[in-house]
């Protein structure tokens, strides 16, 4: 069973990214938008466990402030693949900023930012595999035992069947035969015949 996850994963992306704060000792920022989602996620369950696979290109754009000069800057953060391949902490995520000053926010953005961006990540993921996969059936190890037996009581009547007489009967299958008739004939009185086959020391003796 396959069940498509991009439209969810797209507006809960956006839920735990937007809005995010940030802030530090040189000031605070805050992800202002999603500019750019592209990508896929679905979930599927096999053999009675759910399988998740996700793949996205996010850019997101950030506004901070300084805190001792007040001044204003924008900037964006990239994730250029977060996918089921690489853990959070692995996926790369790249910050810059536009032209100017305000290097201290890009620097914030870079340490702290990172770290809250991270853990946006990993609540999408938690709620991927939580909220998501409500209403998804599992089958129970009983139902995958019952299946089996079913389908071993199955084969084993087919085999009972392929090789029973009546199927034979029924399909009118004819075996072609051969008679055979062997003769045999003894120069000797029937008496004397009678007692070599009947007498033990007889037989014996042509036996050896």
């Amino acid at each position: 069973t396959e069940r498509d996850a991009t439209s969810w994963s797209k507006s809960k992306l956006k839920e735990v990214l937007v809005g995010l704060v940030v802030e530090g000792e040189a000031g605070r920022c805050e992800i202002s938008d999603l500019k750019h989602l592209e990508g896929e996620a679905s979930c599927n369950s096999r053999k009675g466990k759910l399988i998740f696979f996700y793949e996205w290109n996010l850019r997101l754009s950030w506004k901070g402030t300084v805190k001792e000069s007040g001044e204003k800057h924008k900037g964006s953060v990239e994730i250029p693949n977060l996918s089921e391949e690489n853990e959070v902490d692995d996926t790369e995520i790249n910050v810059s900023k536009k032209k100017g000053e305000g290097d201290v926010l890009k620097d914030l953005m870079r340490t702290e930012g990172t770290t809250k961006v991270r853990e946006a990540l990993r609540d999408y993921l938690k709620a991927l595999k939580t909220e998501f996969t409500l209403g998804m059936i599992l089958p129970t190890k009983a139902t995958v035992g019952q299946e089996l037996a079913a389908e071993r009581t199955l084969s084993e009547n087919t085999v009972e069947d392929s090789v029973s007489p009546q199927s034979l009967d029924i399909l009118d299958v004819k075996i072609p035969t051969v008679k055979i008739i062997m003769r045999e004939i003894f120069n000797s009185p029937a008496d004397e015949l009678y007692s070599i086959f009947t007498t033990k020391e007889v037989s014996d003796t042509f036996s050896r």
